[in-house]
């Protein structure tokens, strides 16, 4: 089952829809939750492409929600959570489920993800890092590298596009929707891993991400509110007291410099 949010974005799923199309991998479902568009995206697919599921919201339920509303509708044994503004190769749930049935406690995986701009690599895994910051491995750089083309554990994967077993989400859940957007992905991974599984990067197959297409629309303010807000809940709710003890102080102070330099800069 392919889940993805949809809010005004016309252009993007007339890019990302016939990629799916041409997958190798046929059996599968997809839904589309859209957030109260008015560009016509709605009236696109249905005339398009009357098989998709399209569960039309009146506003805004933010990715957490908006997603978990998605999963209730599926039938799949597999989830993928796909982003509107991206383009997959045509291997990619052959890839990825092939991954995923590999190990019984391998229970997200996630592939290549490059800018479709730059060529250059989005994320090629993410990684806690001891300030309570992630580390985005490969990160703008060139994903021929051999050190992005090998298969190896990551702690997160990048919420614009990853594939999970039905049976993960039915143990921990989906989505905190207390966080409405930005870090949900983080939480939701590392209590995957508090659960007993592990999540890995598959470079391959791929997708192209346009990145940021609809989040550039929202204010600075907005952004770093919920972005900052997560990341501090996320690590309060999966650490335990000793981890906790050490990270938050850490990490609240960095978040004290970075709020400083933003004061200086005027912004917010």
């Amino acid at each position: 089952s392919i889940i993805t949010i949809n809010m005004n974005g016309l252009n993007h799923v007339r890019d990302l829809i016939p990629s799916l199309k041409k997958m190798k991998y046929k059996n599968f479902e997809m839904i589309v939750v859209d957030h109260g568009s008015t560009d016509g995206s709605i009236e696109y697919i249905k005339r398009h492409h009357p098989w998709v599921k399209l569960l039309e919201k009146k506003k805004n339920l933010g990715f957490a929600k908006g997603n978990n509303v998605g999963v209730k509708a599926t039938k799949g044994e597999y989830v993928l959570l796909l982003n509107d503004d991206t383009i997959v190769h045509p291997n990619l749930l052959t890839e990825l489920v092939r991954e995923l049935e590999k190990e019984k406690i391998l229970g997200v995986v996630q592939p290549k993800i490059i800018f479709a701009d730059s060529k250059k690599l989005q994320s090629a895994g993410t990684f806690l890092t001891s300030s309570g910051f992630l580390y985005h491995f490969g990160y703008d750089k060139n994903p021929r590298l051999k050190k992005y083309n090998k298969s190896f554990e990551i702690f997160s994967a990048n919420g614009s596009c990853m594939l999970i077993k039905r049976e993960v989400i039915d143990e921990v859940g989906l989505f905190d929707e207390d966080f409405f957007l930005y870090f949900e992905e983080t939480d939701f991974c590392w209590r995957v891993w508090l659960a007993g599984y592990t999540i890995k990067y598959v470079p391959t197959t791929s997708i192209l991400h346009k990145g940021c297409r609809t989040t550039r629309k929202l204010s600075t303010a907005f952004i770093n509110f919920h972005s900052f807000k997560n990341r501090i809940n996320a690590i309060i709710k999966n650490l335990g007291t000793w981890e906790l003890i050490k990270m938050l102080p850490i990490h609240l102070l960095l978040t004290q410099v970075v709020m400083f330099f933003f004061f200086l800069r005027g912004g917010v």
